[in-house]
């Protein structure tokens, strides 16, 4: 049933990114830098987009156009009405004290600002560290991971071993926290090329594909051919990828009615055919 309502709201809702308009607003959180791109319209339910990792000049977005990579898929995202946001909280490697930034952002983004309980994360290279370890610690509020040559694996990443990850409770490696992402339906999508040596795809998100495939749950690899971890533009402008971010963000707004509400609902059909 769920991927019905997502291809039928697909089908309907995703725009053009012409004329996308949007706001950006950077701000302080805990005393760390974040910042929120808001579309000049929102969807029903007020859908958001998490972005990983928030460092350096990432991501480049401005609402004139031209700001870097992301803008392609930034303009989509907002012209389908859904907010984009994100916060620098320090270490990449996805550690506990990053992802105790994203929960203080997640928490100013539903309940002081009143965005969906459900969102997605959008993760290029080092920001899938944390998206999926903050998923993993919070399956049930995200809906979707999409990535672009996305970190899944720890002992992949220069600098990390095995020993080194047992000894610090701060550690955690995603490719071994998949479970609860599955029971709770996360969908993943990721685009990977594979002659990346940076972040090799069978060492990350391969894995991430075989696992879920495995285990009944829903994961798209789109393996690009020679692709590195470059800036070539099919990283950025991929239509695939963007669609499934609009897809499952906006369908995860407007969460499906209940059973008991369906129920309600039935009973209420049942009066009415009384009443004639």
């Amino acid at each position: 049933m769920k991927h019905f309502i997502i291809t039928f709201i697909g089908a309907l809702l995703i725009a053009a990114p012409a004329g996308a308009a949007g706001s950006r607003m950077d701000f302080t959180l805990s005393g760390q830098s974040a910042f929120r791109i808001t579309p000049t319209t929102a969807a029903a339910g007020n859908p958001w987009i998490a972005y990983a990792p928030a460092v350096g000049g990432l991501p480049a977005w401005n609402s004139g156009g031209g700001g870097g990579a992301e803008q392609w898929m930034f303009d989509h995202y907002l012209a389908n009405g859904i907010a984009i946001a994100g916060i620098y909280a320090g270490d990449l490697s996805g550690n506990t004290d990053q992802r105790a930034g994203y929960t203080n952002l997640y928490n100013e983004m539903t309940i002081n600002l009143g965005y969906a309980e459900q969102f997605s994360f959008h993760t290029r290279s080092r920001g899938g560290l944390l998206g999926y370890n903050w998923a993993a610690d919070n399956p049930d509020k995200v809906a979707a991971i999409g990535g672009i040559y996305s970190v899944t694996n720890l002992l992949s990443y220069p600098g990390y071993n095995q020993t080194q990850i047992d000894a610090d409770p701060k550690l955690d490696n995603p490719i071994v926290r998949l479970a609860g992402l599955v029971a709770n339906d996360v969908s993943v999508f990721h685009i990977h090329g594979d002659s990346d040596s940076v972040v090799p795809i069978e060492d990350n998100t391969q894995i991430v594909k075989d696992y879920f495939d495995a285990n009944g749950g829903d994961a798209t690899l789109t393996v690009i051919a020679g692709g590195g971890h470059d800036m070539n533009v099919h990283w950025w402008n991929n239509q695939p990828l963007t669609d499934f971010m609009i897809n499952e963000t906006l369908a995860a707004a407007v969460p499906e009615p209940s059973s008991a509400a369906l129920l309600g609902l039935g009973g209420l059909a049942l009066v009415f055919r009384r009443r004639k």
